[in-house]
């Protein structure tokens, strides 16, 4: 079989001006100095000898990939540089448990910082109350009526300034009532769901945890300011109570956090699972 090889796609004027924007968003990274600022679009036109039409496409594309932002109130282009936060979704949640058993609670320290290491002046929370009635896979999961109400609950995390995650917790009214989850006045810094739960003689005893993939909603693309089209991170738990196949859950709660902000770690002791299983034979 004989032929010649593929021409490689012509690089148009919009693929010029793109690799150059990238090039100085990765300069604004290295130098690290706190100046976000990149060149304005007539400043690149004139460099790169382009219509403004090319600048304003290839703006748009990097806009799109959340690596450019333009911000109300200030003229210009700034590169958007995303602090990653390091996340263990298997210790974090023994932590939860842990200080729900040891009743360490009102410590004063939020979950997320002692989860995450953040300094907790660098971390800020809002959170919201409302009957909703509930996405289909929270009803499957909690087992209530797909057309009634459950409790939606609604934090939102801001770390160094910037918007982080969007994490909902949903409940059965019942559940919410015998937990003393009522309005927003109820929640106590430091103090998790697992820990509500426990104290209403809810006793925790599993969690099952799912990862996966998504385009962010309108909503968390409002909550967390994202571009269009931002890939999120979706962890979605659901705790259980009781023991069985058929223990009942009790709350289902998924997080949503732009993909370019999180970095997980899972450590796994190898050794000691090798002792437990020799242990056994």
């Amino acid at each position: 079989m004989s032929g010649k090889p593929p021409k490689a796609a012509k690089r148009t004027a919009t693929d010029k001006v793109e690799q150059h924007l990238r090039g100085l968003i990765d300069e604004v990274v290295r130098r690290n100095d706190g100046d976000l600022r990149l060149p304005s679009r007539t400043a690149i036109k004139a460099e790169l000898g382009v219509h403004g039409v090319a600048v304003h496409t290839a703006v748009l594309r990097l806009v799109a990939e959340g690596l450019i932002e333009t911000r109300r109130g200030r003229a210009g282009m700034f590169a958007r540089v995303a602090h990653r936060v390091r996340r263990d979704m298997i210790a974090g949640i023994q932590l939860e448990y842990v200080r729900a058993v040891s009743r360490d609670g009102d410590a004063g320290v939020g979950l997320f910082e002692q989860m995450t290491g953040e300094d907790p002046a660098d971390v800020h929370v809002e959170w919201t109350y409302e009957k909703v009635t509930p996405p289909s896979w929270v009803a499957d999961r909690l087992g209530v009526d797909p057309a009634g109400e459950v409790l939606l609950r609604t934090f939102v995390y801001t770390v160094r300034d910037q918007p982080h995650q969007v994490a909902r917790s949903y409940l059965s009214l019942a559940t919410a009532e015998r937990a003393r989850l009522r309005t927003p006045d109820d929640e106590q810094v430091g103090m998790g769901t697992i820990a509500h739960l426990m104290k209403a003689g809810m006793r925790v005893t599993g969690a099952m945890l799912e990862k996966f993939a998504r385009t962010a909603t309108p909503d968390e693309r409002q909550a967390l300011k994202l571009p269009p089209a931002t890939s999120m991170l979706v962890v979605r738990r659901t705790l259980y109570t009781g023991r069985g196949k058929t223990r009942p859950a009790v709350e289902a709660t998924e997080t949503a956090v732009d993909g370019n902000s999180i970095v997980l770690v899972t450590s796994v002791e190898l050794d000691a699972a090798a002792v437990k299983k020799e242990g056994r034979s």
